[in-house]
């Protein structure tokens, strides 16, 4: 009888083994599953994977199983393992002579696009096949179960596939062989009978084979992608670099920009402190002749007074008549009552030297403009006319770059005006005049004794007119004339208004007046020292007679004593008034110089600050296209090794991925402009002129104030006053009455236009009045000559001796210059100030409610000159003109 085999007789190796280490079990644990493995080589498992799964079968577990050593299975792998100790050595020396070495049987380690073994733990080897089962990929150490193991005989093994489980059905946990073209999605064999019955299922291989072809077109196209995308980021980098450089220059031009605007400053403030010590020098000459001429009739009266003085000491009544006719003739004296010598040289000066700095920096601007429109010409880009868009009356030419409402450079209208003289160009300003409203005819009618007005003057003129007359030549009609608009005559007149339109301008810079000019010459007419019908026959006495003479000599005396004291204090005057204007002249040119620094210095932190943004964001955009260029890239590596791979189902898994049009930005409009500063130095140079503008704005109201000095008492003189206007009983307020007044007919008056003259005159000196025109729309007011024209048709301009600002119709300010200029004023005018220098030929208009400048023009006059004002169709009692008290808020009065 046999004795019976030990336990570990009957038992093979492989039941001991663990399939992670592949050795017999060390505290053997087993698994819900019912697998069993080593303890630590299953918690290191476990430490390496994110799920907590068998390593066997792959199941699953939604928490960490409990872990407890099985005691039996330990006692039988520990006698195992003593049964086998015995022959370990000869079978160790056996399997080395015999056999490769162990590593060699179990194969290499995984490689980069290898298969690697899902058992193994640490490295991992190289799996050798995928078991469709289980599912997972060994290495072959890992096979031997496979290979050994009863009941894994039955498992399905394929060559190494990667990531076996996604390519696996879940549900029939099948490989999924075939593909349904209708879902796009790879199917097993079960689902292609079951749920996708119907549908066009083919073999995974024979989609792989259609697909390819497709791979080859998607790769260029990405590689297209990938050249723009770094044909634009090199672009970019070399933005930046022109945009450093044109940053670096635009610095250099602006400190150009400001070095000859500082020059010009300093130029200006040169020439303004030679004029104003010029201009002191001359005072001071013509100060020394007056006193020179003064001292020198002061000496010939003294040695008149001491011939009289002797002559009255005679007691010899017969040598004293013997004598009195051998003195010489008395010198005939000057009147010095008028002379005087004027302290306010230096009026408006400083603000008229801002003023022409302002027009330099136009000029400056206008050239930078010049600059800046060369630099956006650089953009510049092809438009072209929309049909679709266009209005039924627009016909286009058929490049749609011309319409027939738009000016055409080769159009024949264009081209037939050029080849005719414009009717304009032979009429007088006057000719297309209306008598009445002082204006280019608008819609012009002609009336039975062939004068032309407008059709809304003569209208209004008739309405308030008793009798329907001819405003010019006053004849009289029975009934109101038939008058219809006269087409002729206003095309001309509008022709007329295109031609002699202006641009609105802000300021009218006066220029500076001549530093050598001649002083006013002296009155020399003066009463005489001797009544010349005073004959010395009466019977006086001599004594009272001599006593009287040397009476009057003495008074003489003393006056030109006074008036030398006088024209000395003057003079001292006249240094201290040059002093202070020059320091104020300093003070204003510091702050200027002041100003141009601080705007030059934040131009350049402005510049920089720009530089730094843009490049900021262009490195930004350099980012962005260096990851969509990674991006692509990566995607045509993908594509590169799925068009190798021979994987069907991983190609077919991320063929739909990978050939989907990649989420990329559009970079054809993207680009980094090179000049981001276009403009900069242009606006802060407007900048600056504001600030010079505003300089000027505080010049004017300390001139303003200035002027106020020399302000007289005007009224109207009712002997020029035109019938229509009506004045009041203190001759400062005035309307347009709305009816014919029957008034004398004289030479002063004006019979046609609705003007009036002031009753006070200058021929000298400076004068000063302001007038309330408050919310009328249609008047003049400033200064004509003595000699205007006063009857019939009237043109105000500086041209006939007017001197005037204007508002006309309500619709913009004007002055009358030749041709006329408008004026951009805001506000509307309520108060202005009139000041008139006669000797320096100066005529200038204040706003007195805001206190700033309006206009000035700069003249010679030769005649005696008169306060001027026109008042139009104004039939309102309210609507009333006021000459007001200086500095006084005068409210309007009933006339």
């Amino acid at each position: 009888m046999q004795c019976p085999q030990s336990p570990g007789r009957m038992l093979s190796e492989e039941q001991f083994s663990c399939s992670i280490c592949l050795e017999v079990f060390v505290e053997p644990v087993s698994t819900p599953c019912g697998h069993t493995f080593c303890k630590a080589c299953l918690q290191g498992f476990w430490n390496h994977s994110k799920k907590f799964l068998c390593p066997m079968c792959k199941k699953t577990f939604s928490r960490k199983p409990e872990l407890s050593v099985n005691c039996v299975l330990a006692e039988i792998a520990e006698q195992f393992q003593g049964l086998s100790t015995m022959s370990s050595v000869d079978r160790a020396n056996g399997e080395f002579a015999n056999s490769p070495q162990r590593d060699d049987d179990w194969g290499d380690f995984a490689k980069a696009g290898d298969v690697p073994c899902d058992a193994c733990i640490g490295r991992k080897m190289k799996a050798m096949k995928s078991c469709l089962n289980c599912p997972g990929s060994f290495c072959e150490a890992h096979l031997r179960h496979h290979k050994k193991g009863k009941a894994m005989n039955s498992h399905k093994l394929v060559e190494p596939i990667h990531n076996l489980e996604d390519k696996m059905c879940k549900t029939h946990k099948r490989l999924l062989d075939a593909y349904c073209r209708n879902e796009h999605v790879c199917v097993c064999k079960e689902c292609a009978e079951s749920s996708h019955k119907g549908h066009d299922v083919v073999s995974t291989e024979r989609e792989w084979k259609k697909k390819t072809s497709q791979l080859g077109k998607k790769r260029s196209e990405l590689k297209h992608l990938i050249k723009e995308r770094e044909k634009k980021l090199e672009e970019i980098k070399q933005s930046i670099k022109v945009l450093k450089d044109n940053s670096q220059k635009e610095i250099e031009e602006s400190w150009a920009v400001y070095a000859e605007l500082q020059r010009l400053l300093e130029q200006s403030q040169a020439e303004l402190l030679e004029l104003i010590t010029t201009r002191q020098k001359q005072a001071e000459q013509q100060a020394k002749d007056l006193a020179s001429g003064l001292e020198h009739e002061l000496n010939t009266l003294k040695k008149r007074s001491s011939e009289l003085d002797a002559l009255a000491q005679t007691q010899d009544r017969v040598l004293f008549l013997q004598f009195l006719p051998s003195l010489p003739l008395p010198p005939e004296p000057s009147d010095w009552s008028a002379v005087s010598v004027n302290t306010e040289l230096f009026l408006c000066t400083i603000r008229k030297s801002v003023c022409s700095l302002v027009d330099k920096f136009q000029h400056e601007v206008k050239r930078l403009y010049g600059k800046e429109l060369r630099k956006l010409q650089n953009y510049a880009s092809e438009v072209i006319l929309d049909p679709a868009t266009a209005q039924r009356d627009l016909c286009l030419s058929e490049d749609g770059r011309q319409t027939r409402t738009v000016i055409v450079v080769t159009g024949i209208q264009l081209q037939q005006t050029a080849g005719m003289a414009s009717p304009t160009s032979m009429l007088a300003e006057e000719q297309v005049h209306c008598s009445i409203c002082l204006d280019v005819f608008t819609n012009p009618v002609s009336i039975p004794c062939g004068h032309n007005f407008c059709m809304a003057c003569i209208g209004s003129y008739w309405k308030s007119s008793a009798l329907f007359m001819c405003p010019m030549c006053k004849k009289t009609y029975f009934k109101q004339p038939d008058i219809s608009i006269n087409t002729v005559l206003r095309e001309i007149a509008e022709k007329f208004k295109e031609m002699k339109s202006n641009p609105i301008a802000n300021l009218q810079k006066t220029t500076q007046p001549d530093p050598g000019q001649s002083p006013v010459e002296l009155p020399t007419e003066m009463p005489e020292l001797i009544p010349p019908n005073g004959p010395w026959v009466q019977e006086v006495s001599c004594d009272a007679l001599l006593r009287k003479t040397e009476a009057e000599v003495q008074q003489m005396i003393q006056e030109r004593l006074s008036k030398v004291d006088d024209i000395k204090q003057s003079i001292e005057l006249n240094k201290s008034s040059a002093q202070r204007e020059i320091e104020d002249s300093m003070q204003v040119f510091s702050d200027l110089i002041r100003a141009v620094q601080k705007a030059q210095a934040e131009l350049v932190l402005d510049i920089e600050e720009k530089q730094r943004k843009t490049e900021s964001w262009a490195n930004g955009q350099i980012q962005e296209l260096e990851q969509e260029i990674d991006f692509l890239k990566l995607r045509n590596t993908k594509l590169e090794f799925l068009s190798h791979t021979e994987d069907h189902i991983h190609f077919l898994q991320n063929f739909s991925s990978l050939m989907a049009h990649p989420h990329t930005k559009d970079w054809s409009e993207t680009c980094v402009y090179a000049d981001p500063c276009v403009g900069t130095t242009r606006r802060a140079v407007l900048k600056l002129e504001e600030t010079l503008t505003e300089e000027v704005e505080k010049l004017a109201e300390k001139e303003l104030k200035r002027v106020q000095k020399y302000s007289v008492d005007i009224t109207f003189d009712p002997d020029t006053a035109n019938p229509w206007l009506q004045l009041s009983e203190d001759g400062r307020q005035m309307r347009h009455l709305g009816s014919w007044q029957d008034l004398p007919d004289t030479p002063e008056r004006f019979d046609t236009v609705v003007i009036v003259l002031g009753r006070e005159g200058q021929s000298s000196g400076r004068r000063y009045w302001e007038v309330q025109v408050g919310e009328k729309d249609d008047w003049y007011i400033g200064v004509a000559q003595a000699s205007v024209k006063r009857k019939g048709r009237i043109s105000v301009s500086t041209s006939h001796g007017y001197w005037a600002l204007a508002m006309k119709k309500g619709q913009e300010y004007r002055v009358s210059s030749s041709p006329p200029l408008l004026l951009s004023i805001e506000p509307k005018l309520k108060r202005v100030g009139v000041y008139v220098d006669y000797e320096e030929g100066q005529v200038s208009f204040y706003d007195v409610q805001n206190k700033s400048h309006i206009y000035t023009f700069m003249d010679s006059f030769k005649e005696k000159l008169f306060p001027f004002f026109y008042l139009y169709c104004c039939d309102k009692a309210s609507d009333t003109l006021m000459i007001c008290p200086v500095q006084e808020t005068s409210h309007t009065k009933q006339c």
